[in-house]
């Protein structure tokens, strides 16, 4: 006799067996119909590639403008290691890159966003600067950025900058804390802490203090309680590209291929041109991972049909800043072991003022075997200042600044300076986003803007990726890293509709 139930079940169940089937078969047509360019091989290039990848896709190819793989992760072998002219720290714990960081056995140590301030050596040429000087300073600022933190969820000062907040801050010190006797004799000290204190926002920031919204404290987010960064071992950042990167081989990357324009008139056939002329139509998506500062200049070129107003006012709303590693090679160090951080600041009457003296005020001694190398941070405006300067007459300031804020004509020069200039570069014309003023007070955010898909018939064409489309860990590589994997997930999402 027959079980109705067992054989009602077994229907059922075959049914579904089916169907979860024919489903499936559906779904890889689909994936393996999909031909998917990924402009750029930064970061989030890398992590969409393999994302893709890991999601059964495998008509993928990256076509980068440079002759390398990276984008702002630039590691250069130098003798027993890599100087990072790019990218060099780890922003907090809860990421992928910190996690792969540390099954890489590559992370040395940790470190305050804001040590570099508090636990250097302040140089002052042939004038010496008092303890209590530093130490008045130090408690004036020591909380300012976590004041700015709580502030910045009102929307009422969105349009606040953080040299306006600090101006108003350092002005009530001046005569509240250090009093009108000490600010008339010890002014000049203050004003040079003062440069050095604003110089941190704009090497964190990567943008002129005078044009960072304190919106930016609100929206950036590590996932951390504390201001930290992780550092990393000689190797850095290149043991991570190389790990990341094992799996893009020859096939699946064209170097120097620079994309001049992405032609979506036809959705099934994206149309891709190469600064060389050649024109390739069989991708059917795309991932964008251009840098924000390349957009601002070649957005409105690079896309037919042109972008949006909307999303073009988002990308010239939002900053794209400029800083620079300058790497100072020397015969034997000047400088003890036991240095951290060298502020040479610029003191009315006892250094130079000049522009030069004011732009180059922070060097890190390199922090593995090699101890003759000084690494020099330019931020603010000090990167368009010095691009232009050749490589002899930079030795010759630099040795001539050093001398002075030592006070000691012994100090040796350079044997050699390596330095990039982000800002230089067509593909990148800077270093990474923020939020100025007028991005803050847009209807809605920019960063969300620029990230969001082009649609064609309901379905993502144009992707877009890279640091400046993460809302709340831009500048980072793990911005980056994330949005790339974003991209990725939602093209592999949308196969299903």
């Amino acid at each position: 006799m027959i079980n109705f139930q067992w054989y009602s079940e077994f229907i059922f169940l075959s049914s579904l067996f089916i169907c979860i089937t024919l489903i499936t078969h559906s779904l890889q047509n689909e994936v393996n119909q999909e031909s998917i360019a990924i402009i750029g091989g930064g970061f989030a290039g890398i992590a969409a590639f393999n994302q893709l990848q890991a999601n059964g896709y495998k008509n993928i190819k990256i076509f980068e403008a440079s002759n390398r793989i990276g984008g702002r992760v630039y590691p250069i072998r130098y003798e027993n290691g890599y100087l990072q002219f790019g990218a060099q720290f780890i922003n907090g714990k809860k990421n992928p890159i910190y996690e792969i960081a540390k099954n890489l056995n590559i992370i040395n140590g940790e470190e305050d966003d804001d040590d570099f301030i508090y636990t250097g050596e302040y140089k002052v040429g042939k004038c010496y600067l008092e303890d209590d000087i530093v130490k008045k300073f130090t408690n004036f600022s020591r909380n300012l950025e976590r004041y700015y933190e709580l502030i910045s969820g009102d929307e009422k000062m969105n349009s606040k900058t953080i040299g306006d907040m600090f101006q108003k801050d350092y002005k009530t010190f001046l005569y509240k804390e250090a009093g009108l006797e000490n600010k008339l004799k010890s002014k000049k000290f203050y004003d040079a802490l003062a440069r050095l204190y604003k110089s941190y926002y704009e090497t964190e920031w990567s943008s002129p203090i005078e044009k960072l919204s304190l919106i930016n404290f609100d929206l950036w987010d590590d996932s951390e309680d504390e201001l930290k960064s992780y550092t990393l071992n000689e190797f850095g950042y290149k043991a991570i590209l190389d790990y990341l990167t094992k799996n893009i081989t020859k096939k699946y990357i064209n170097f120097n291929s620079r994309i001049i324009n992405i032609d979506y008139t036809n959705a099934k056939k994206i149309a891709l041109t190469l600064s060389n002329g050649d024109i390739i139509t069989n991708y059917t998506k795309i991932i964008v991972t251009v840098p924000l500062g390349h957009l601002k200049k070649y957005g409105y070129s690079l896309f037919t049909p042109t972008l949006s107003k909307r999303r073009t006012k988002a990308i010239s709303s939002l900053g794209f800043g400029n800083m620079q590693k300058i790497f100072f090679i020397y015969k034997e160090p000047f400088w003890s072991e036991k240095t951290k951080w060298i502020h040479t600041l610029s003191v009315n009457d006892c250094t130079k003022t000049d522009t030069f003296s004011k732009i180059f005020l922070s060097f890190q001694p390199l922090d593995w075997k090699n101890k003759n190398i000084l690494v020099g941070w330019v931020s603010g405006k000090g990167p368009n200042l010095i691009k232009d300067l050749p490589e002899n007459i930079l030795i010759d300031k630099i040795t001539d600044h050093f001398r002075t804020a030592y006070n000691n004509d012994s100090i040796p020069r350079p044997t050699k300076i390596l330095q990039k200039s982000w800002a230089l570069n067509e593909l990148f014309l800077g270093s990474y986003t923020y939020y100025t003023p007028e991005s803050a007070l847009l209807p809605e955010d920019p960063i969300k803007t620029i990230s969001r898909p082009i649609y064609k018939n309901g379905k993502p064409i144009i992707m877009f990726a890279g640091e400046g489309t993460h809302p709340s860990i831009y500048q980072t590589v793990i911005g980056a890293y994330l949005s790339g994997q974003r991209e990725a997930n939602r093209i592999f999402r949308n196969s299903y509709i």
